[in-house]
């Protein structure tokens, strides 16, 4: 039987999603490429990029928080956590990364980026941009989720 911890996974979910967000906001004051997650999730709803503060801009931003929040982390909680190894944090850092390719080699091509974005004139740059990013996501919802989907072994005694 499996347990899950689902306040601590949907609040830690809910937390690195928000470090995310906001560091990759703030990275291009730090002279990274500009990313807007939100207007890009936006986009697939419409025709081109949304502005940012419009209403699918807003419809990208609840998309991306729901992922982070409610879908990545029960997915890892029920299914990934007890196929890792290593401390939560670890644990989560590599859930991070499995999305960042996920989010690369799926994504990306949908949405009409390209994988690993090449049409941007700095795509490299944005591709580490991206995994740093979700790696911070992973680490810091893997040390706040804790410990998921314990797999507890009832031994039943047979008959002799």
């Amino acid at each position: 039987m499996k347990q899950i911890n689902l306040i601590l996974a949907i609040l830690g979910g809910f937390v690195g999603t928000l470090v995310m967000t906001t560091l990759l906001y703030l990275a291009p004051l730090m002279g990274a490429p500009k990313f807007d997650i939100a207007a890009m999730l936006g986009s697939v709803f419409g025709h081109g990029v949304p502005a940012a503060m419009t209403g699918l801009w807003w419809v990208g931003m609840v998309w991306h928080f729901l992922n982070g929040t409610v879908i990545f982390s029960l997915i890892y909680s029920w299914f990934v956590y007890g196929w890792l190894t290593g401390e939560n944090f670890v644990r989560g850092t590599i859930w991070g990364m499995i999305l960042w390719i996920a989010m690369e080699v799926v994504f990306m091509p949908i949405t009409g980026h390209g994988m690993f974005d090449r049409h941007a004139a700095s795509s490299a740059k944005l591709a580490v941009v991206a995994f740093v990013m979700h790696a911070v996501y992973g680490a810091v919802f893997g040390a706040m989720a804790g410990e998921q989907a314990k797999h507890s072994h009832h031994v039943v005694p047979h008959p002799a």
